[in-house]
């Protein structure tokens, strides 16, 4: 069996799976799974402690809660910011190939979409490869 990748949408498709599986790679080596399952255990503690400080109406410790959420939020989002910046390379690298390859080219689906009609630009079918193939990534990986 030959693979014919002079066609757009199988090798677009490819090429976004890919990536989407580097970049999900990437995200998981450089955040680490503990340190995501520990934020988002903590942050469920945090919540369920702020409902019941409000409804007890206890204002000092909502504002503590809230600091120490912050607290939380601020550690994650360094944490994630090197994942991100080079996530942004690789995409920012591949993409001028990208359009150089497949502008003008339009993938044809097997069904019409509300928004975009029955083909979409190579833009559009990399985007929408790119977030299915993430998610099931994600969820074979139970993140």
């Amino acid at each position: 069996m030959v693979i014919d990748l002079s066609n757009p949408a199988l090798s677009l498709f490819i090429f976004s799976s890919l990536l989407a599986l580097l970049i999900t790679i990437i995200n998981r080596l450089a955040m680490g799974k503990d340190f995501l399952d520990n934020v988002k255990r903590r942050m469920e503690e945090l919540r369920e402690g702020m409902l019941e400080a409000q409804r007890k109406g206890e204002k000092e410790k909502v504002e503590k809660l809230m600091e120490d959420m912050l607290k939380l939020n601020t550690e994650y989002m360094k944490k994630s910011l090197k994942p991100l910046l080079i996530s942004s390379i690789l995409i920012l690298l591949f993409f001028p190939l990208l359009q150089q390859r497949y502008t003008g080219k339009m993938i044809s689906l097997p069904v019409s979409i509300p928004l975009f009609g029955g083909s979409v630009n190579w833009y559009i079918w990399y985007f929408m490869v790119s977030l299915a193939i993430s998610w099931m990534i994600r969820k074979f990986l139970e993140e």
